[in-house]
């Protein structure tokens, strides 16, 4: 999912794939060295 938001970043914009994350009520992890999910 974060992935196709920084698409639609790449594409639209910053401000468009933040909207498209709250309107799906996605909290977006914008950072690509933040991934929660990956421990080290």
């Amino acid at each position: 999912m974060d992935m196709t938001l920084g698409f639609l970043c790449d594409i639209h914009g910053i401000d468009f794939a933040r909207e498209v994350a709250f309107r799906i009520e996605y909290e977006w992890i914008e950072d690509m060295e933040n991934d929660n999910f990956y421990k080290q």
